[in-house]
């Protein structure tokens, strides 16, 4: 296999994994692993000087280096202000408080400071962000390139749903941390496993930095080469800053004007897509056809962009105005009819972009240069997006939905199209219609012809269901297809879920769409162990990640500032806990698996999978009563749809 151009970038390079006290942040240990196949374990076994050494001598042979949240803090004791464009000088050592490091290189910088000794990280800040580098070198913290939307949605179809090492790693690579133990229990291990604890954090690093043949990291080289910006800038940036680099680029060379309309900025949410009611059931032979680059698509239609909407020279023209039925404008925040027009003198800038890319990213594919197209499908794919954002220094939301609102007239147009062919539309998202068995492949086929006739539109056949499970709420169902089930948005699949009740929805499911077998009694096996207190503790162990400081959030009665208070958790931090009885502990969690109320995860089990029997035809109600458990009521927006039975089990 030929090695990727980024190889040639990284040369030798190292994955690094620091252990350290949740308390103190003392150093306890760090493991390397380079991309030869090098391997080293250092541990705290009498002088942490002596490790905090060691780890500076690795990390000094190696021109990169990759970890996973390894170079990013948030802090609370900050000023606030910035100087030479967000860098700061060194803090001193009176303003560390430990708990707010929550990165390797920013606790390696703290113990070599307390500690006294020779410090090869510097420190930077901007705002509540510490950031940690070494002076020289190059560093790329990979949990900010997985952690990007594009990554997980447009690369890996969301095949992860958290940014945990662990989680990722079992997603791509099938296997994930030592035991799948957490770092709370290192010290818990003897000196055997604790080496073998440490370096498999580094193997898992290393091998997703490879995996795919580097697939993540050489698109992210390419994105560096289209838009100029150095490789590790782009590693730890987002489309916000690929796309403000190009508009700069443009401007620079008298390719498009600055902007002419300013904004508050505000987070008011601009109207989005058209999602379509769900009609509730069971359906066999579903197609799902997508509209291929519907938002890139009409952006360069209609001219779509920060240069020409509302432009100065084309306010009194009327060919300019958009023109869209009343229907469309409804709800819509920064757009209304008559007081929106779009330039006819002057292609803009984002969709002189969206096409120039397009054409590369066909001819990079037929020259196989598979990391280049897909740079230049993420920056197509994700570009009107950033119109939207505040912190875009080119925010513009009224390109932002005028963008969505032409998404949302073509998806209607597509709709009439359809049902004139006699396609029965079941649900539709976005871009995106399910027609529940079409006619003919011939009137499929006229389907897509008409769309690209009066629309422009390519329209790509997605998905075909043998089998459907569409619940009544939005973005929620079950597919599936060429042997592989396809679950999106159920409850049982929630991350907030623990692994005992995704395990028994995930079996349920199985045995109803893919074995079809009956799944009541091991639904019932389910429900018995856990009312005979027969389950793995770990099994019912759920989870939290604060999205912000407990005391920011804006419901101080919401699970994750209640619990985040009273552990001392910090933005960004996975808490862990047990649902419990409020009558017997006081509060409706605990850390105890000991106070674990029994009856909460009967009810979350029978939640997950209530709906999903209800639709297939089990008598959900009989069920209820004999678990002791409540059924939600449900919306149904079927329409007098009569359900599809399964088979007879």
């Amino acid at each position: 296999m030929k090695l990727p151009k980024v190889c040639q970038i990284l040369g030798e390079y190292v994955a690094f994994d620091f252990e350290w006290d949740n308390t103190t942040h003392i150093m306890l240990a760090a493991s390397f692993v380079n991309n030869l196949g090098s391997k080293k374990v250092y541990l705290n076994s009498h002088s942490e000087i002596a490790l905090l050494e060691n780890i500076k001598a690795e990390l000094l042979e190696y021109s990169w280096s990759i970890g996973w949240n390894s170079n990013t803090s948030f802090e609370n004791n900050n000023n606030g202000g910035t100087s030479n464009g967000g860098n700061l000088n060194d803090i001193a050592n009176d303003n560390f408080i430990a708990d707010d490091v929550q990165c390797d290189l920013g606790v390696l910088y703290e113990r070599c400071e307390t500690n006294g000794i020779d410090n090869i990280i510097f420190k930077s800040q901007k705002g509540s962000r510490a950031y940690y580098s070494i002076p020289g070198l190059y560093h790329i913290d990979l949990y900010q390139v997985y952690n990007k939307q594009m990554v997980q949605n447009t690369i890996y179809n969301r095949a992860y749903r958290t940014h945990k090492l662990d989680d990722v790693s079992k997603a791509l690579l099938r296997h994930g941390k030592f035991k799948g133990l957490g770092g709370k229990d290192f010290l818990k291990l003897s000196i055997k496993d604790r080496k073998k604890y440490s370096l498999r954090d580094s193997e898992l690093v290393m091998e997703l930095s490879k995996h795919s043949n580097f697939e993540v990291l050489d698109a992210m080289l390419a994105i560096s080469e289209i838009t100029g910006l150095d490789f590790e800038r782009v590693c730890r940036t987002n489309l916000t800053t690929w796309w403000g680099v190009l508009f700069d680029q443009m401007i620079q060379n008298g390719e498009c004007p600055e902007p002419f309309n300013t904004f508050d900025r505000e987070s008011v949410k601009y109207k989005g897509a058209l999602v379509l009611d769900p009609k509730q059931g069971l359906y066999h032979n579903t197609v799902v056809v997508d509209a291929a680059s519907l938002y890139p698509t009409v952006s360069i239609h209609s001219n779509l962009s920060f240069d020409t909407v509302n432009c100065k020279c084309c306010k009194n023209n009327s060919r300019a105005k958009v023109k869209l039925n009343d229907t469309f404008f409804k709800g819509c925040k920064f757009i209304s009819k008559n007081k929106c027009w779009i330039c006819q003198k002057r292609e803009g800038a984002f969709p002189k972009k969206l096409k120039i890319f397009r054409h590369e990213r066909l001819q990079q594919k037929k020259l196989g240069n598979g990391a280049k197209q897909l740079a230049l499908k993420i920056l197509i794919n994700g570009g009107y997006g950033v119109f939207g954002h505040t912190k875009f220094s080119y925010y513009n939301p009224m390109v932002a939905e005028l963008v969505t609102t032409y998404g949302r007239y073509t998806l209607t147009k597509m709709q009439d199209i359809a049902k004139k062919l006699g396609f029965h539309i079941i649900y539709g998202d976005t871009d995106s219609l399910f027609l529940n068995n079409p006619p003919s492949k011939i009137t499929l086929s006229k389907f897509q012809k008409l769309c690209k006739e009066k629309l422009d539109i390519e329209n790509e056949e997605k998905n075909t269901y043998n089998t459907l499970i569409l619940s009544a709420g939005k973005k929620h169902y079950i597919g599936y297809e060429n042997g592989l089930v396809a679950i999106v948005g159920y409850e049982g699949k929630k991350n907030d879920r623990c692994e005992f009740v995704k395990e028994t929805f995930n079996g349920l499911i199985n045995s109803i769409i893919k074995n079809n077998t009956n799944p009541i009694p091991a639904l019932e096996k389910a429900m018995y162990t856990l009312e005979s207190g027969k389950v793995d503790p770990k099994l019912l162990k759920k989870s939290i990640r604060l999205g912000q400081n407990p005391k920011d959030y804006k419901s101080q009665t919401c699970q994750a500032a209640k619990i985040g208070r009273a552990v001392g958790a910090k933005k960004g931090e996975l808490v862990e806990y047990f649902d419990s009885n409020i009558k017997k502990t006081g509060r409706s969690w605990s850390k105890n698996y000991r106070h674990i109320d029994i009856s909460k995860y009967k009810q979350s089990l029978w939640n997950s999978v209530s709906e999903v029997l209800e639709i297939t035809k089990y008598p959900v109600n009989e069920l209820a009563e004999k678990f002791d458990v409540r059924t939600i009521k449900r919306k149904n927006n079927n329409d007098g749809h009569v359900m599809q039975n399964l088979p007879a089990v």
